[in-house]
């Protein structure tokens, strides 16, 4: 069955902490190709890759991947993502799905429930997983979010939010770095001004609440997947793709 969204992936070479990550190996293959045909596996509309450096789009090419060459100018993977549907002309009705390069084992069903949470009522969405360990849960590289009952985003923090003395008697969300939009409403998130909370906390979907745009949040009692930003990432992705 198709699923009736369009998946970019946004993918630049420039990482500070992990050289070159999305073009590093895994089992034969690089990080942005695992992510690619996993995109590709669910069969959506369509899958492209959207780069600013030349390795990366030769890479993609070379795969007989679709792939579009972006400014080096974005400030964000969103803005680069943007541009591509621009280039795409995908219409303002249609759906997009913001895949991260560096997410290899990014679960199928959360990419899937993602790309279809978007309808009349909800132009933005995204998704959290709860958090267990106690030092997940103060880690502030992972991004907690907390949410209305109706599942829309109250906030998003680096911080211990909600915040309690018995931090493990109550439920932590981590948000993950997918979202999905209606492509009219990414268009005005892409063109909004940047706000003190997003400078603050470093969140650019801080920029979005703050200009009273909602964020539905699909939320999984499963583990958050491991994104790939560090050499001991890497070497974790490494080991749990080896196994399978």
């Amino acid at each position: 069955m198709m699923n009736n969204f369009h998946i970019i992936i946004p993918a630049r070479l420039e990482s500070t902490r992990l050289k070159n990550k999305v073009l590093l190996e895994i089992n034969g293959k690089s990080i942005v190709q695992l992510v690619y045909e996993k995109a590709q596996s669910i069969n959506p509309l369509s899958v492209t890759v959207a780069t600013n450096h030349k390795d990366i789009f030769d890479h993609i090419k070379s795969l007989g991947g679709d792939v579009l060459m972006t400014s080096s100018d974005h400030q964000s993977g969103m803005d680069r993502v943007n541009e591509a549907a621009s280039l795409l002309h995908i219409s303002d009705e249609e759906t997009i799905l913001n895949l991260q390069s560096d997410e290899p084992l990014m679960p199928k069903n959360i990419i899937i429930e993602t790309g279809n949470s978007i309808r009349s009522n909800i132009k933005i969405a995204t998704a959290a997983c709860v958090l267990s360990d106690k030092n997940e849960i103060t880690d502030p590289n992972n991004v907690k979010v907390v949410t209305t009952n109706n599942n829309y985003a109250h906030y998003f923090s680096r911080s211990l939010i909600p915040h309690t003395n018995e931090i493990l008697d109550i439920t932590y969300y981590q948000h993950l770095g997918i979202y999905s939009y209606n492509r009219g409403v990414l268009h005005e998130l892409a063109n909004l001004d940047v706000t003190y909370l997003e400078k603050t906390e470093r969140l650019e979907q801080l920029r979005f609440l703050d200009h009273g745009y909602k964020i539905y949040v699909n939320k999984y009692d499963q583990p958050a997947p491991t994104g790939i930003d560090t050499d001991k990432d890497y070497k974790k992705t490494l080991s749990i793709l080896s196994e399978k």
